[in-house]
């Protein structure tokens, strides 16, 4: 009785020993530590956890604290399945994908791709999605692909294979209907997925959720589409045509040193349209000394370039600006009507070639299609005439964020936010303001613009400047605002100093000092005061 006992105990302290190899071999992985988790997973796959030989599988595919031994990953994937654990078919299939240690059988890998995916393990879905989406060893089904790519994304934080790419896959899903309902916004979001997590400097789909946002009309204050292309540059991207149409998308006036520099990258590649027009800037000194010598250069090879390129040639900027002329190329924005087979179509949503993916027949009568069409152009005409011109607007009571406007006193304001209506709701003060801390407490506080307001003051700082100029106005301090907030008794001062695409932040308690603010006011408030109608 007492062997038997002893032998129990004996049995029962070894298994806690083996738990204990994969406790200790597992925290050690997952601190990076490879080399230490090494012995404490070799001891415990010998004991039979599954969980250590993929473990051990990872490390020997990717020479991680061990040399690089593909056979050896490959037997600790099938003894890891072997002894239960459910992981480790994705990788196989990967092995087999690319000829890892094993002669290259994609079949193979589909195979074991299916077999993960079926367990519920999220990179056996992604894998697979991948191979449908491209048709790898199994018949191409782009619904199927997004069906699988999306389940894989939305059921853990981090995937073992490239997750970004399956978020390029996702993007086109959802920018085109594949597997799903036409949704730009989840596009976008799927296409910016790859720059936000910082794993690679991909800036392709930054340029595609740049055109989606320009051509389904889909700016806004916080963020907009040269934003993604700025952002797309800053990682590198050289291509002439996303140089060159961030340079026809700058929109402030008083950047012509920054649109000289956008220019020149893109006619440094030899780009026929950047070269055309900055010879024009060499010629008239805009950005640049004037040197005719470049001008003439520039004018020559841009020639050449056209001489080329003539037929497949699109003029970008009047893409922009001239309905008929994009239409005639085959591009489209958001709400452009157009026909076809007799019948009046509305584009709702376009992909990023510009291309109607969602539409809605808007067909009567010829008669009405006629009376329609040539309404439809006047209000495409009188909304073009209101967004471009803000003295037109303004004069109709229509204002945009960053526009002027002015009390019965001739104060000056900058529309912060409008109604449905676009008449001005919120508008900051363009003067900062000295007020004292005991007035700060007696409620003017409510009045001090919020850090978020500050931030889309900041999006649009170019622009606004640039309209307080033609009107005369001071312009903005070109780096540093500051806002305040209270604690509990305390006050602090944040001044935002803009940095790239975000900002920098410093905090003061100013508790019973004067304090320096840029004040908001609602348009209820001015009419209380007397001071609008």
């Amino acid at each position: 009785m007492r062997k038997v006992i002893f032998s129990l105990i004996f049995i029962l302290s070894a298994h806690i020993l083996w738990a204990d190899n994969l406790t200790k071999g597992k925290e050690y992985y997952e601190w990076r530590a490879y080399s230490k988790a090494l012995p404490y997973l070799q001891s415990a796959a010998k004991e039979g956890y599954g969980e250590a030989c993929y473990l051990l599988g990872n490390m020997y595919m990717s020479g991680l604290g061990v040399t690089k031994n593909y056979e050896i990953a490959m037997r600790m994937y099938h003894r890891g399945l072997e002894f239960g654990y459910l992981s480790g078919d994705a990788e196989i299939g990967y092995m087999y994908n690319l000829g890892l240690g094993v002669q290259k059988n994609i079949h193979k890998a589909v195979s074991y791709y299916k077999k993960s995916a079926h367990k519920g393990i999220a990179d056996g879905k992604l894998l697979l999605g991948i191979c449908y989406w491209h048709g790898n060893g199994i018949t191409q089904n782009k619904d199927s692909a997004f069906i699988f790519i999306r389940e894989a994304i939305d059921s853990v934080k981090e995937l073992t294979f490239d997750m970004y790419y399956g978020y390029h896959i996702l993007g086109q899903c959802y920018e085109n209907g594949y597997g799903t309902n036409v949704n730009i916004k989840k596009a976008i979001e799927c296409y910016t997925k790859n720059y936000k997590y910082n794993y690679r400097d991909e800036y392709n789909d930054l340029y595609k959720a740049a055109l989606l946002m320009h051509y389904n009309k889909m700016n806004s204050v916080e963020f907009d589409d040269r934003s993604y292309l700025s952002i797309a540059i800053e990682l590198g991207c050289s291509d002439p045509e996303v140089l060159y149409l961030s340079y026809i998308w700058l929109k402030c006036k008083n950047c012509d040193d920054l649109r000289f520099s956008l220019l020149k990258q893109a006619a440094d590649t030899g780009y026929g349209p950047a070269l055309r027009t900055i010879s024009k800037y060499y010629t008239e000194g805009i950005g640049t000394s004037i040197n005719y010598i470049k001008a003439k250069e520039c004018s020559e090879k841009a020639d050449k370039w056209f001489a080329v390129n003539k037929s497949k040639y699109i003029d970008l900027e009047r893409v922009d600006n001239d309905v008929d002329y994009r239409h005639s190329i085959g591009i489209y924005f958001a709400g452009d009507s157009y026909t076809c087979n007799d019948s009046l179509y509305k584009a709702e949503a376009v992909n990023a070639e510009g291309k109607p993916v969602t539409v809605k027949n808007i067909t009567r009568t010829r008669i009405q299609d006629s009376i329609r069409l040539a309404e439809h152009k006047k209000v495409v005409a009188e909304k073009k005439h209101i967004e471009n011109d803000v003295v037109y607007r303004n004069s109709k009571g229509i204002y945009h964020f960053g526009d002027l406007w002015h009390d019965k006193k001739g104060t000056y304001y900058i529309v912060l936010s409008i109604d449905p209506n676009g008449e001005p709701k919120e508008l900051m003060l363009i003067k900062p303001k000295s007020i004292s801390f005991k007035e700060y407490q007696q409620g003017m506080q409510k009045n001090v613009l919020s850090p978020s307001d500050l931030e889309k003051v900041y999006k649009k700082f170019d622009a606004i400047n640039a309209t307080l100029a033609e009107h005369g106005l001071p312009a903005l301090a070109k780096y540093k605002y500051t806002t305040n907030y209270t604690t509990g008794s305390v006050v602090w001062q944040q001044t935002f100093s803009l940095s790239g695409v975000g900002s920098y932040v410093e905090k003061k308690n100013l508790a019973g000092k004067n304090i320096t603010v840029m004040l908001k006011y609602t348009l209820t408030e001015l009419r209380s005061l007397g001071l609008a109608d």
